[in-house]
């Protein structure tokens, strides 16, 4: 039953929860699990941790949700609408949405933009193995950066957006350039089995 049905999503909700407080903490952000606790909209459970920008992240109280899914059959347009309903819910800036590895829509892969909202995946096994969840941790950093110039350019009226934009694309080499080594890290460990 639990192959089949909703607990293996609990799962491995259960121990992302771990990793996403250690984020939290180590940046001085407020990580909140809201799983099965009603938002804003009636009746809507929608968005499963709420992330709060601490003090010293130069947009205090400013909110990110997190929802997390194991599950199969999900098309993209589904996990767009589903990550906007989250950010309503939740009353976040920004939303991230994470896939167990090999849930994912073929679409998104290990690692997506689409404006304010962010899809990646999390290695179950690499999790349980206490091993780095690169693509989660660049979500979440990138996201507090997105999050961070946005209130400079409205209470400042200016950001310099080409540096911003330029630092996340280094960013983004990074994170694609960490995805081919884990991936041949997986095929030589598997290979040498």
């Amino acid at each position: 039953e639990a192959e089949k049905g909703t607990q293996k999503g609990r799962d491995f909700e259960t121990i992302l929860n771990e990793k996403i407080a250690l984020l939290g903490q180590q940046l001085q952000d407020l990580s909140e699990n809201v799983t099965g606790t009603i938002g804003e909209t009636p009746r809507s459970k929608v968005g499963d941790y709420i992330i709060t920008l601490g003090n010293t992240s130069g947009a205090p109280g400013k909110r990110m949700v997190i929802e997390v899914k194991k599950g199969q059959n999900y098309k993209e347009r589904e996990v767009i609408e589903e990550l906007k309903q989250a950010k309503e819910n939740r009353k976040a800036d920004c939303g991230i949405f994470v896939f167990a590895k090999g849930y994912e829509p073929v679409e998104i892969g290990d690692f997506k933009i689409n404006g304010n909202d962010f899809f990646c995946t999390v290695d179950e096994e690499s999790l349980q193995q206490g091993e780095p969840i690169i693509f989660l941790e660049a979500a979440y950093k990138i996201a507090r950066i997105y999050i961070i110039s946005q209130l400079r350019k409205e209470t400042k009226g200016e950001v310099d957006l080409s540096m911003v934009k330029g630092n996340i694309q280094k960013m983004l080499v990074q994170v694609n350039l960490m995805s081919d080594l884990l991936t041949k890290a997986k095929t030589i460990q598997t290979s040498g089995e």
